[in-house]
């Protein structure tokens, strides 16, 4: 037999009791984590089937890691996440620990249901105080974004989103028909504009609110316009004077006059053109 064949052979051998050892080292870790499993350490059996080493050589769908994880957890509290982990493993599954994954989902089934009734009872709760508290108001200034459908006018109808400033900042702005007034109604009632959570304006239209800025419930118009909006400084008394329809003296900045009164043109470059028109 010739050297260079020798040589060969004996590289081939090194590599394969590498390859050996190597994978009897990792299987040796898979069959500590199976016992840990079995000893209910399931945190340190999780932390050894999550070596990417085991995991691709002994459990490369991850079902033995997702089970160790799932006994972690025990209380109906914890349904809504062992339902979650349950989901990743098939119903057939009839692998190791394919019985006591079986048994863990008809447990927690029963389990699930019942986290879901208290979580719909203490989202009724939840609603119910929310109710108590902003039931006899109306959306304002400074109110929260969360409770504004919690209010005596109820959800809002349309939700719109625009952007300004290129992106900078975000106006939601949030549509009620006025059916308090009418129950059929499709005009616009109310008008709230949002940013950052909070509402930063209130537009309450013609007819459909009381003189002292209730919703006008009684069916019969009432003359009557109540707009509230975010104050600006004023120009010069000179441009005070002026008469118009927008107040446009009012505002120091094209996006701002555009933000109050975007209804009434077609476009951004619209009210800007007539920003500058009457401010200039």
């Amino acid at each position: 037999m010739s050297t260079t064949k020798k040589v060969l052979i004996v590289l081939v051998s090194m590599v394969m009791i590498i390859l050996i050892s190597y994978s009897s080292y990792w299987g040796m870790q898979y069959n500590k984590a199976i016992r840990l499993i079995e000893e209910k350490s399931y945190a340190e059996a999780e932390d050894i089937l999550l070596n990417s080493h085991v995991s691709n050589l002994y459990d490369k769908n991850g079902f033995v890691s997702c089970y160790a994880r799932m006994c972690q957890y025990d209380s109906v509290e914890d349904a809504s996440i062992i339902n979650s982990y349950l989901s990743q493993i098939p119903k057939n599954y009839n692998g190791i620990f394919g019985k006591e994954i079986s048994k863990m989902r008809e447990e927690n089934n029963t389990n699930y249901e019942i986290y879901l009734k208290e979580e719909e009872k203490r989202r009724e709760e939840r609603e119910k105080k929310l109710q108590e508290e902003y039931g006899s108001k109306v959306p304002y200034e400074g109110m929260s974004e969360e409770y504004i459908n919690y209010t005596m006018v109820g959800r809002y109808n349309e939700r719109k989103e625009e952007s300004f400033s290129h992106g900078e900042y975000h106006i939601t702005t949030y549509i009620w028909y006025a059916k308090w007034y009418n129950p059929n109604s499709k005009s616009i009632g109310l008008k709230v504009k949002c940013q950052d959570g909070k509402v930063t304006d209130v537009i309450k239209m013609n007819y459909y609110w009381t003189e002292d800025g209730m919703p006008n419930t009684s069916g019969v118009p009432i003359d009557q316009f109540a707009k509230y909006k975010r104050k600006y400084s004023s120009k010069s008394t000179e441009k005070k004077k002026k008469s118009d329809p927008y107040d446009v003296y009012d505002y120091d900045d094209p996006e701002d006059f555009y933000y109050d009164n975007y209804d009434d043109f077609e476009c951004y470059e619209d009210a800007e053109d007539y920003f500058n028109d009457h401010n200039y």
